[in-house]
């Protein structure tokens, strides 16, 4: 027996009821979008439209361009002998942020700067190629690009220029261009005697053809001006915008000139440029202007859309198409202007979220570069999304985890995973409030739950173990309306209103094996994207509820039979369906509202015992019509529905009564309710109020057998806010479950409670570990994480004991302990910060936790590390308490015995703000800070090293120690290994580095993994 708990979709539900009523106009217009984007894939990837976010769980390995060049690493002051070629480096990055867009003169490629590498689109067969400082690019911060007319492709670093000479094939990174090396180039435009000129955020930089440079010094406006934009027009003119001192054009004769506001232009801060066939668009703080050839000025300042009109604001990016009109990116949104107008249009149609860049072809295609993606405007007008094959789903990669089975990573937007062949998939967060919300749920035999989400179905088991359906096995759709148990305890789902595909229904079969099935509305034929219940009776028969009425369907999906409002029916709209023990099957409705009368027509409940239909509505008994959510039956044969206005019981005898808040029930709508083996009632409610019920505060009620109603208490463990609870449901195994967004609470029959949470957290992932079973932990903010080696996932929050505070740290010892290190959160209300010091989670699954109180130097630790003899070190920094004053900071050792001991500037250490520690098996220790390096002699002596000791920076990141006993390290500006007689290699951005700021390393057998806080990853192999 199984309970239904709808609340999100009431809400929004009758908009899809709308939507059924549109017929199968709707339907086709579905089916042509689908078959836009089938069409588009000719890669065997489907491009989305710009109308949501899309999760893709196997992601590929970019596409490389060619064998990487052999580099030597750098020697220090102390070098060991280097060995040429012994290094090969890989990036891997996530190139989604676009900054630059340039389509090359042939039209065949486009050239598509980013955060995170150079990417080109061959437009025929629309595949990528990526570029990164492992090609030989200076940096992978790309702010500019051009290829000039001799088919040299100049690309704009955040430090300099990088040159193919060969169209792509071979990279230069201009360090000797003292002119440029270290400035941030933000255009660039050849001249027609072959010299490039680079706009900087300082100045006007002129490379000539024989390869000299000189600083642009006149006119004067662009001393020391940042210049944003660059282009050449077909009469040879240069055009440079400045941003503060207008536009400036150089002619072919080498005249300057400058134009301000009193020539026509619309604001001094010239943000972007382009050329149409007879005048130059100029994009600036304040709007859009155009100068014809006559020397006219026209301006666009104002933008309107279906909601109304107003200023189109800073134009950070303009392009003009062949047939005249002109796109423009301001404000976050992308805007047209059509040809001969005076005012640009908004259309939802063509929105892109954080507009950077655009760029027009001469075929009328569109592409809009953004924060997040790279689209696509082909000339019809469809839209598609152009993204590159990334394997990190973030370029921010904060923990590094290798073991058996390959490597993990994990990143500000989820943990990536690498195999031994080198195949990658990434992970995302699926307990996130933005992508996951608890639907329906379903109990087995052994008390498994079974919880329906937006973001896949989880299948979860009383000791927290669980299996998230939508990772490890496919699923046929990812948003999961309903869930329901057959009498083997397999699970059959139906979908919600999410992206269209092949299928509505699915189960699981009895050789683990997912099969779907499309069912269809037997009076139009089109597909029913909204169930809001599933049953499956004794028998097996299974019994779906949508918008669009009741479906009956056998035990291969077939569909043998449809009920609606011209049936047997009270309303189209299912909201609950439940089988009792002597077969028959009760159904809930919602009436349809009617705007004339303001009341609902229809509505209530029907029961079908062997083809007989009986109705029942507020006229027999039942409290309400509208929004009958949960149905269950207590073992005197009686019945009990949830509803709006509380709970209805009707007794074997027809009888009927209620429960309101009169009765000692919570006043508000009943959303579930559960009738337990000894004969107690359970119910959820929602608190009344005019707002979303989902931000609604969620109650308990229980009334135990001869009993009065009362409120029960779902605060769990050190959580200080109670469980918002939405579903509840009998226990087979005894006791009952209740359900909420992301923790599950069996209750068994003698108040005894235990919880799980239900679903993952694997955004913002600081910490990871292997141990020595093959399990994989990860450390987020909201709490820890297991993936075990059989595939099973597991998550401690402060629910489930789980002491409070930021994971920074994660090591498991040998007896197959979990250590973490804790960071103090900081209350949004800007109270003091709590939580934080030292954990430990037992093999024998309990909690321990030592803080500043126990002898710990500070709760602020950054960074664990465990030593011979069972010794426990904790990089530690000041913490602040709630005057404003720090406190402790330093190094602490807690021995075997449980003593700890800390150490200070006093004794030793560079600084008391250490940031990362290791400990090697001959009880060396290093500790890392923003000093250098403290080392920790086996005999208790400590010395230092820092920068003028070799280390490319004294900023200290990260440590590891790797399987030869050396030391890795990761500063601000390099990485490091300190080999163990003491020599210094060091790796920068001219070694294949991807980025300079190292925040993780993993190092294996025959590749380091350097994790970076901007750029992805960078992987040092042996060749």
């Amino acid at each position: 027996m199984r309970t239904v708990s709808r609340l999100r979709r009431i809400t929004v539900l009758f908009l899809f009821a709308v939507l059924l009523l549109l017929g199968p106009a709707v339907r086709e217009s579905q089916a042509a979008v689908e078959g836009s984007l089938r069409s588009a894939a000719d890669d065997g990837r489907v491009y989305l439209p710009l109308v949501g976010h899309y999760a893709r769980n196997d992601l590929v390995p970019p596409v490389e361009a060619g064998a990487p060049t052999a580099r030597t690493p750098r020697p220090t002051a102390t070098p060991p002998p280097p060995v040429p070629g012994a290094w090969e480096w890989s990036n891997f990055t996530l190139s989604r942020h676009v900054t630059s867009l340039y389509m090359d003169a042939a039209g065949q490629r486009m050239w598509v700067g980013t955060t995170s590498g150079l990417v080109t689109w061959d437009m025929r067969s629309a595949t990528p190629q990526k570029f990164t400082v492992a090609e030989g690019l200076l940096t992978n911060e790309i702010t500019a690009v051009h290829v000039d007319p001799l088919g040299r492709v100049w690309v704009g670093h955040d430090l300099g220029v990088s040159l193919s000479e060969d169209g792509g094939r071979r990279w230069q990174a201009l360090r000797d261009a003292e002119m440029l090396y270290g400035l941030e180039v933000s255009a660039i435009v050849a001249d027609g005697a072959g010299g490039t000129w680079f706009g900087t955020r300082s100045g006007l930089v002129e490379r000539a053809a024989d390869g000299t440079f000189d600083v642009v010094h006149t006119p004067a406006v662009l001393i020391d001006q940042p210049i944003t934009s660059a282009l050449r027009d077909a009469a040879g003119n240069l055009w440079f915008g400045a941003d503060g001192a207008g536009l400036v054009r150089r002619a072919p004769d080498g005249g300057w000139r400058v134009f301000s506001l009193a020539d026509g232009l619309p604001d001094a801060h010239v943000l972007s440029l382009a050329a149409d066939s007879g005048g130059i668009w100029v994009g600036t703080e304040n709007g859009l202007g155009r100068r014809d050839a006559a020397g006219g000025w026209s301006v666009v300042r104002q933008a309107h859309s279906e909601e109304g009109r107003g200023p189109i604001g800073r134009v950070v990016a303009v392009a003009a198409a062949p047939g005249g009109d002109v796109w423009i990116a301001a404000e976050n949104n992308l805007l047209r202007l059509p040809r001969g107008q005076s005012e640009a249009v908004y259309r939802s149609d063509d929105d892109v979220f954080g507009a950077t860049a655009v760029a027009a072809t001469a075929d009328g295609e569109v592409w809009v570069g953004a924060e997040t993606t790279l689209a696509h405007r082909a000339a019809d007008g469809t839209w598609s999304e152009r993204l590159t094959p990334d394997v990190v789903p973030d370029a921010r990669v904060k923990a590094i985890a290798l073991g058996e089975d390959g490597a993990w990573f994990g990143t500000a937007g989820g943990v990536a995973h690498r195999d031994g062949d080198g195949a990658w998939r990434g992970l995302t967060a699926t307990a996130d409030d933005a992508q996951t919300f608890f639907y329906d749920m379903d109990v087995a035999s052994d008390g498994r739950v079974w919880l329906a989400t937006g973001f896949g179905l989880i299948e979860i088991a009383p000791s927290g173990e669980q299996r998230l359906h939508h990772i490890e096995a496919r699923l046929p759709f990812s948003y999961v309306a309903s869930v329901a148990l057959d009498p083997d305890d397999r699970p059959w789902i139906a979908s919600g209103p999410g992206p269209v595909t092949d299928a509505n229904i699915a189960w699981l079969g009895a050789d683990g094996v997912w099969r779907s099935r499309l069912v269809t509305h037997p009076l139009t034929g089109t597909p029913i994207w909204d169930f809001m219940a599933i049953e499956v009776d004794a028998a097996g028969t299974v019994w779906l509820g949508s918008t669009g009425g009741l479906f009956r369907l056998d035990r291969n999906g077939r569909t043998t039979g449809h009920y609606g409002a011209f049936d047997d029916l009270p309303s189209n709209l299912v909201t609950s369906i439940a089988a009792d023990a002597k077969g028959r099957v009760w159904v809930g409705t919602t009436g349809l509202f009617n705007e004339m009368t303001g009341r609902y027509d229809g509505g209530g409940v029907a029961m079908l015992d062997h083809d007989i239909w009986t109705q029942y509505t507020a006229d027999d008994g039942l409290l309400t019509n509208k929004w009958i959510t949960g149905i269950d039956f207590d073992r005197d044969g009686g019945t009990w529905f949830a509803t709006e206005a509380g709970l209805s019981h009707m007794d074997a005898a027809g009888r009927w009564s209620s429960a309101v808040a009169a009765d000692g029930l919570p006043a508000g709508q009943a959303i579930d309710v559960a009738v337990a083996a000894d004969g107690g009632v359970w119910a959820s409610m929602v608190a009344p109020s005019d707002g979303d019920p989902n931000e609604r505060p969620r109650l308990v009620a229980h009334r135990p057998p001869g009993g009065a109603w009362r409120t029960v208490s779902t605060t769990l463990g050190a959580a200080a806010t109670p469980i918002q609870v939405g579903g509840i449901a009998r226990n087979p195994a005894g006791g009952i479950v209740l359900g909420s967004p992301r923790h599950i609470i069996w209750q068994a029959a003698d108040g005894a409670r235990r919880s799980a949470f239900a679903g993952l957290h694997l955004l913002d992932v600081g910490a990871a570990a292997t141990d020595a079973l093959g399990n994989v932990w990860f450390g987020s903010p909201i709490g820890l994480a297991r993936r075990a080696r059989n595939g099973g996932w597991r998550m401690w929050t402060v629910t489930e004991g789980l002491p409070d505070g930021v994971i920074d740290a994660l090591h498991v010892d040998v007896e197959g302990s979990v250590w973490l290190g804790l960071t103090q959160t900081e209350p949004a209300d800007g109270s003091a910060p709590s939580g934080g010091g030292v954990a430990r989670l037992g093999s024998d699954g309990a909690w321990e936790h030592w803080t500043r109180r126990d002898g710990l130097a500070s709760n602020r630790v950054r960074d664990i590390a465990l030593g011979p003899g069972g010794a426990l070190w904790a990089a530690t920094e000041p913490e602040t308490d709630e005057f404003g004053d720090t406190l402790g900071g330093g190094v602490s050792r807690r021995a075997g015995d449980g003593t700890w001991t800390t150490f200070t500037a006093g004794d030793g250490l560079l600084d008391d703000w250490t940031s990362s520690i290791v400990a090697a098996a001959d009880g060396e220790v290093f500790v890392g800070g923003q000093g250098g390096i403290s080392r920790r002699s086996p005999g208790g002596e400590w010395s230092t090293l820092g920068a003028e000791d070799g280390l490319p920076d004294s900023g200290i990141e990260t440590l590891e120690i790797g399987p030869g006993g050396d030391l890795w390290i990761g500063t601000s500006d390099g990485a490091a290994r300190r080999r163990s007689d003491g020599a210094l290699e060091v790796w920068g951005l001219a070694d294949g580095l991807g980025d300079v700021n190292i925040v993780s390393i993993g190092v294996g057998d025959d590749a380091v993994w350097f994790g970076h806080l901007f750029h992805g990853l960078s992987r040092m192999s042996r060749r």
